[in-house]
Parts: C-alpha cells; sequence; structure tokens
C-alpha cells in the first residue's frame, strides 16, 4: 500500500471524499465496500460512516436485503426477545440509562419491557388530550423503585389541571431515589410534595405549583421533625409564582440554598417591594458554593387570556433593587422578562458587567431595552436586551 495512505489524516480526506461524491445508499455502500476489500481501510471506512447516522436503520439497510427483515410493529421487536431470554431475572436492557417515547401510544404495549432496568430516566411526550398516559401509571408504578428521574413534560405556557391528580401523587411517594421530575400541568397533593421534599438526592423539580402550595405541601410542624430543611440538595428548580412573598417564605425554609438553575413563571404583576425582597432572599439564601448560575422571571402569557402585553410603569426597577443579585458572583444567565420598568444607567449596567464576569446572556425589561445605554461589556456577553 502507498506510504501516503498510511496517513490517517491522508486516508480520511480520500474515503470523505468518496462518502460525498455519491448519493444516498450508494455513499454508503462505497464505504462498506472499502471496509470490506481492505483491512487498512476498515476502521477509517467505518468511522466516517458512523459519524454520519442519526439512526441504525440506514446502517442496516446497507446489508442484503435477505439478511434483516422489518417488524410490523414497535413492541413486537422487544417482545420475542423479552419472552425468550435465558435469565428470566435479568433485564433486557441491563446498561439501559435513559428511555424516551416521542409518543404515547408508542409506550403503552413496551414500557414494562423498558423499566426493569434500576436507575433508568424516563420521558414521555405527556399530551394534554391523550387518556392513554392514565394507563401508564400503574406499570411505572410497579417499577418506582427502578427510576431515578421522570420527565412528563412541560408545563410552560399551558394552563394547569384543575385539582390534584392522585394517581401521580401516589405515585410519586413511592419513588424513593428520585434524582429528577418534571410532571407537566398536573397538579400534587401535599403528601407527594412532603415526600418529595424529603429525597436527600433530589437535584431536578419542575413543577406548576406556587410557592404557597408548596409550603402547604411541607406541612411545616411535622415535617420538621423529620428533616429541618426541605430539599436539600436541590439544584434545578422551575415553578409557577402567584405571590413572590411567598416564594421568599420558601427560600428562607430552603437554606442554604444549593440551586443552580431558577426559573419562575409569573402569574400576576408585583410591586418593587415584592420584587427586591425575593432578590434579597436569594442573596442571603445562596450558599458559597451553591451560588445560582442562572435566574429567570418570566410573565407567563396563556394563549387564551386576552389583551396584549403592556409594561406596568408604575412598578419601575432601579440599581437599588437589583443590587443583591450582585453577589450572585457566579450568575450565568438573567433573564427579567416582567412587564415593570427598570432605570438602569451607565454606572448600575457598568457595575453588573464588572461583577458577572462569566454572564453569556443578559436580559432585561422589553426587547431592544437598553442597548444605547452600554459602554464596555467582558467578552463573555453574547446577549443583553
Amino acid at each position: 500500500m502507498h506510504l501516503c495512505l498510511q496517513v490517517n489524516e491522508i486516508l480520511d480526506l480520500i474515503l470523505t471524499d468518496l462518502f460525498e461524491s455519491r448519493p444516498g445508499l450508494q455513499s454508503k455502500h462505497d464505504l462498506i465496500s472499502a471496509a470490506l476489500t481492505c483491512h487498512d481501510f476498515l476502521e477509517n471506512a467505518l468511522d466516517i460512516l458512523w459519524k454520519t447516522q442519526t439512526s441504525l436503520v440506514p446502517l442496516i439497510k446497507t446489508l442484503p436485503r435477505n439478511r434483516w427483515r422489518e417488524s410490523q410493529t414497535n413492541s413486537s421487536r422487544f417482545d420475542l426477545r423479552f419472552k425468550t431470554r435465558t435469565d428470566k431475572q435479568a433485564p433486557l436492557f441491563p446498561n439501559l440509562q435513559r428511555v424516551k417515547f416521542a409518543t404515547i401510544d408508542h409506550a403503552s404495549p413496551c414500557l414494562d419491557i423498558f423499566l426493569e432496568t434500576k436507575q433508568v430516566s424516563l420521558s414521555l411526550n405527556w399530551s394534554h388530550t391523550n387518556d392513554n398516559v392514565d394507563s401508564l401509571i400503574p406499570i411505572i408504578e410497579k417499577h418506582a423503585l427502578n427510576m431515578q428521574e421522570l420527565d412528563l413534560g412541560s408545563f410552560q405556557d399551558v394552563e394547569r389541571y384543575s385539582g390534584s391528580d392522585s394517581a401521580l401523587s401516589r405515585l410519586m411517594c413511592n419513588m424513593k431515589d428520585l434524582l429528577g421530575l418534571s410532571c407537566g400541568p398536573r397538579i400534587l397533593d401535599a403528601a407527594a410534595i412532603e415526600h418529595l421534599s424529603s429525597l436527600p438526592r433530589l437535584r431536578k423539580l419542575h413543577l406548576p405549583h406556587d410557592s404557597q402550595e408548596i409550603l402547604q405541601g411541607l406541612n411545616r410542624k411535622r415535617h420538621a421533625l423529620r428533616n429541618p430543611q426541605p430539599f436539600p440538595e436541590l439544584q434545578d428548580l422551575f415553578i409557577r409564582e402567584s405571590k413572590l412573598s411567598s416564594f421568599t417564605l420558601l427560600t428562607k425554609y430552603m437554606r442554604p440554598l444549593q440551586i443552580r438553575d431558577l426559573t419562575l413563571q409569573l402569574s400576576n404583576t408585583f410591586n418593587a417591594r415584592d420584587i427586591m425582597q425575593s432578590f434579597s432572599a436569594l442573596s442571603e439564601g445562596s450558599s458559597q458554593y451553591g451560588n445560582i448560575q442562572k435566574l429567570t422571571y418570566k410573565y407567563i402569557w396563556l394563549v387564551n387570556e386576552p389583551g396584549t402585553r403592556t409594561v406596568n410603569k408604575e412598578v419601575v426597577i432601579g440599581g437599588d433593587i437589583m443590587h443583591p443579585l450582585l453577589t450572585l458572583t457566579n450568575l450565568t444567565v438573567l433573564e427579567l422578562d416582567i412587564l415593570c420598568a427598570f432605570n438602569l444607567g451607565d454606572p448600575e449596567i457598568m457595575l453588573m458587567a464588572d461583577t458577572w464576569t462569566s454572564a453569556a446572556g443578559i436580559l432585561v425589561g422589553m426587547e431592544d431595552f437598553f442597548l444605547h445605554l452600554l459602554l464596555r461589556l467582558p467578552p463573555s456577553f453574547i446577549k443583553m436586551s
């Protein structure tokens, strides 16, 4: 073989050109042929082929048609292997860490097979009109002790359900090793919230509840005897807030805060004092090593809500109100998309730039706000409106 072909970079260029010069399956067949023709081409050719794959289907289709067959249903691909496995006690996918179903209907026939694996995370596209979701709760509950994360979709910009979901709440109470939860627009009862607050390793919590409902769920008097600090390791919190004074109280019960990523969807307007007190509570509650990195206050605007967004000029956020946030020195993203006026001059903006040296994005008020006031920014500032 020519000496040039023994240089990986040159061989990669040749095989890449071979792959890109022909369309579709032909290029894949060319790489397979190169790999099978010469052992020295094998590794480079397969590397290029694998880098372009988003699933196993195109790779399988490069094989002769008589070497594979397509199953008629999703579940039957697993059922036969599941039923004929030698060790009935061992899970079919022993190393599985995460399973995601884009459609609920795909999960129904085979969910039980995937959840046999311990320490698995499950994501479901929780359709608000799909009744099949409720039928999956008993299956998930049967494997609750195996699961570390449950993602049932986002409640962002969606109206939450009225009343608590008893089946989902019961499921939560059976999950002992949960690391993360997103429960979509469904409401948990007080017992479920109290259980979640006592989990020692819970790091992610996305709930459509407000702080007052969470405080009620904690049942503080009895909870204090069991665990004096609720949510001791929580790092990612996303809730819908209707009363900032309640959020301030919640942060006091959670001190020292370990939260790195905090998002509040605001369903009401607030006065400047409430906003400042919430900023102060975050500043005072943040631990030295658990400083907040991403902070978002965003007014929620539901699709069926009449009217248009207007700024409440009676609520003015100035440098004195923003000042508590300057103690959050690890802040990388700040988004204050709230319906109020901002009064920040050059000195305040300069102080923000000097303090948040790792900031990658800042959104203060409405779009195109204050761009003309910026004097100098650190290179890491990517976006500021």
